[in-house]
C-alpha cells in the first residue's frame, strides 16, 4: 500500500477521536488482521519504544478499538494485540456522535437562552466599572436603562496624538440594530475648529468602520461608507453614511445614523439605529460640555 494512501487512512482515523500516534497504531493493527501482533513487533515497525507502545495500546483498549487476544494476564511479551473490526469501531463512533448531537440539540432548546442571558449580564458594565473620563457622559444613560457592554480605553498620546475611548451601548428602545457606538478622541489641544484634525479623524473612522463591520459575522456582504453632514440643534455636523449589502438582490440599505461632533479638545463619533438614539447621546455629551440646547 502506498504511503500516501496510508497517510490518508491515518488522517481519517483521527476524525474518530484518536490522536496521530493512536491512529497509526490502530491502522497497523488493522493491517495485521484478526491475528493481531505483539507490542514489540508493532513498536519495531513504527520505530517506537516498546514501553511507549504498551502504553499506547492500553489507551486503544480503553477507547474500545483494540483488545488483547488470549489470556490478558499472560506476560507482556506474549500478549497479542488485535484491532476491533473497523466497521464495528466506526459504527460505534457514529452512534456515539449522534447521541452527543441529540444531547447538544436538547441543551440548545433548554439551556442556551438561560446561559446566554447569564453571559450578557456578566459582560455588562455597571456605574462602578466606568472609566473616570467616560462616567459623566455614560452614567446618566445607564441610569435611564442603557447598558454598556464594551469599554476600550487606549491612552496613546505620544504615538497617535490623542486618547481613544470606544464604547458599545445597548439602548433600551432599539428595534433592529440593538447596539450603538460612543467613541471619543481626546486631544491635548483644541480641535473644534481644526479642519485638518477633524478630516483626519473622519477618514480614520471611515476606514476603521468598513473593516470592522466586514469582519463581523452578521451577514454583511459589502458596505458603502461616504462622508456627509447631519443637522442637529440648528447646527450642521460631519457624518458618515453607512449602507449595508446583505444580499445582491436586496441592494444597499442605510440601517444606522451617525454624527461626528468636535467640542473643545475632543471629537465624538456617535452612531445608532436612528436619530432619536443618536440625539440622546448628543444631549448627554452637551450636558457635560455645558452646551445649551432646546
Amino acid at each position: 500500500m502506498s504511503e500516501r494512501k496510508s497517510d490518508k487512512f491515518v488522517r481519517d482515523l483521527q476524525k474518530t477521536g484518536l490522536n496521530y500516534e493512536e491512529s497509526m497504531i490502530y491502522f497497523e493493527l488493522v493491517q495485521k488482521g484478526p491475528k493481531g501482533d505483539y507490542a514489540s513487533v508493532i513498536a519495531s515497525t513504527l520505530k517506537m519504544k516498546r514501553t511507549t507502545m504498551l502504553s499506547k495500546l492500553n489507551r486503544l483498549i480503553q477507547k474500545r478499538c483494540a483488545r488483547i487476544d488470549g489470556n490478558p494476564l499472560a506476560p507482556r511479551g506474549v500478549r497479542r494485540f488485535v484491532a476491533i473490526s473497523p466497521a464495528e469501531y466506526i459504527t460505534k463512533i457514529v452512534h456515539q456522535k449522534r447521541q452527543e448531537l441529540l444531547e447538544l440539540e436538547k441543551l440548545e432548546k433548554t439551556a442556551s437562552k438561560q446561559l446566554e442571558r447569564m453571559f450578557q449580564q456578566s459582560i455588562e458594565y455597571g456605574q462602578e466599572d466606568l472609566d473616570p473620563f467616560l462616567a459623566p457622559f455614560l452614567g446618566p444613560l445607564l441610569e435611564q436603562g442603557w447598558k454598556l457592554v464594551e469599554q476600550v480605553v487606549e491612552l496613546s498620546k505620544i504615538s497617535h496624538g490623542f486618547d481613544g475611548y470606544d464604547c458599545t451601548l445597548l439602548p433600551p428602545k432599539a428595534q433592529l440594530i440593538k447596539d450603538c457606538g460612543f467613541l471619543v478622541f481626546k486631544f491635548n489641544y483644541p480641535v473644534e475648529s481644526d479642519e485638518t484634525t477633524i478630516n483626519f479623524i473622519t477618514d480614520l473612522l471611515l476606514r476603521r468602520s468598513s473593516s470592522e463591520i466586514l469582519q463581523k459575522d452578521i451577514g454583511v456582504k459589502d458596505i458603502q461608507i461616504s462622508k456627509t453632514t447631519i443637522d442637529f440643534f440648528d447646527r450642521t455636523f460631519p457624518s458618515l453614511k453607512m449602507e449595508f449589502l446583505f444580499a445582491p438582490q436586496a441592494g444597499f440599505q442605510e440601517l444606522t445614523k451617525s454624527i461626528i461632533v468636535p467640542i473643545h479638545d475632543k471629537i465624538f463619533f456617535l452612531w445608532g439605529e436612528d436619530y432619536s438614539i443618536v440625539e440622546q447621546m448628543i444631549r448627554a455629551v452637551f450636558r457635560v460640555e455645558k452646551i445649551l440646547v432646546d
